[in-house]
This record gives structure tokens, sequence and C-alpha cells, in this order.
């Protein structure tokens, strides 16, 4: 007859960090959407940037049930933000609130990478647009990128996903140049 293969994949989940987001989830008590994070688990999914939507579960008394949620691979996300490129030389990404790239215009290799760490020298520039960010409030500089002697204007828009109060950010560089042309 017909053999079927059955395999089962164990994954600790008891770790700090899922443990933390659990009661995270829970007491905030509202939609939540997870930082990103790399699919390991899944064959077909191995390697891609996901996320997860998460609602926690009252009953009408207000009594905890437990949580809902799904993975949600960002490729879709990702694509359209390579469509925004406000002038042929700008270039965009959506920033989690972790501080992750979630998506580029044009560097696919910046996934799940830190964008302070990608412009530590301009450290207080973009924590400053973080901090504005947080309130929910656009914010925007300028920077000069020695590798290419280029001046860039940045610009931060929030972009709100969840109900938990974390806001993610589009962001985008246009070099001044470019912006000043006739």
């Amino acid at each position: 007859g017909e053999k079927y293969i059955f395999d089962q994949v164990y994954k600790d989940t008891a770790d700090q960090i899922v443990k933390g987001l659990y009661y995270q989830i829970k007491d905030i008590g509202k939609l939540m959407i997870t930082d990103p994070y790399l699919d390991e688990t899944s064959y077909n999914l191995k390697g891609i940037l996901m996320v997860s939507p998460v609602m926690p579960m009252f009953d009408n008394s207000g009594k905890y049930l437990g949580q809902v949620g799904v993975d949600l691979a960002l490729t879709d996300i990702q694509k359209i933000v390579q469509g925004i490129n406000p002038f042929k030389s700008s270039i965009s990404y959506l920033v989690a609130p972790n501080k992750k790239i979630a998506a580029h215009s044009k560097d696919t290799s910046l996934y799940n990478k830190d964008i302070i760490e990608q412009n530590k020298e301009f450290t207080s520039e973009y924590q400053k647009a973080f901090d504005a960010i947080n309130q929910n409030t656009s914010s925007s500089f300028e920077i000069e990128r020695k590798e290419t002697s280029t001046t860039y204007y940045v610009s931060f828009a929030p972009i709100k996903l969840g109900d938990d109060g974390r806001i993610w950010a589009l962001v985008t560089e246009t070099p001044i140049r470019v912006l000043t042309e006739k």
C-alpha cells in the first residue's frame, strides 16, 4: 500500500524571548505585531523574514483564555517597499520598532539588520528620529555620507501596525542635489 511519512518538529519555545513575548501580549491585551524574525523551522520558509500578528483572547468576564496568531512572510511588503522610490536616486526602507530593517528598496542584504548599526556615524540623528517615531511623529534630517561625498535628506514617517503602541517607520533617503535640481 501507500506509505506516509510523518515528520514532527519540536522547537523549544520556553526560552526567555518567547516567554517574555507571550506575557507581554497577555499583559497588553491588544493586537500586537511581533518584531521581524527569520523562520528557522519551516522547510519552505527557512531564512524568510517573518512577523506574527498575535491577539490575546478573553472571555466575556475578562478572563484570559490564550492567544491566537499567525506567521506571515514579509515578502509582499518587501516588494511594495522596493517600488517606493520618490526620486530616481532615492532609497526607501521599512524599519520595525526594534530598529531592524524589514524591507529595503535596493539592498536585500540589509534585511533584519539594525539601522543604527548600519549608520554608526549618525547614531544621534537616527536615535532622535526614532524618539520622534515613538511619539507617532515624523522626523527628518540631513547627513553626509563620506564614502560618496553626498549629502542626503533622510525622512522618517510613522506607521502604526498593531494596537500595542509600537510604531514602525518608513524611511526615505534622497540626495539633496536631486531635491534642489530644476
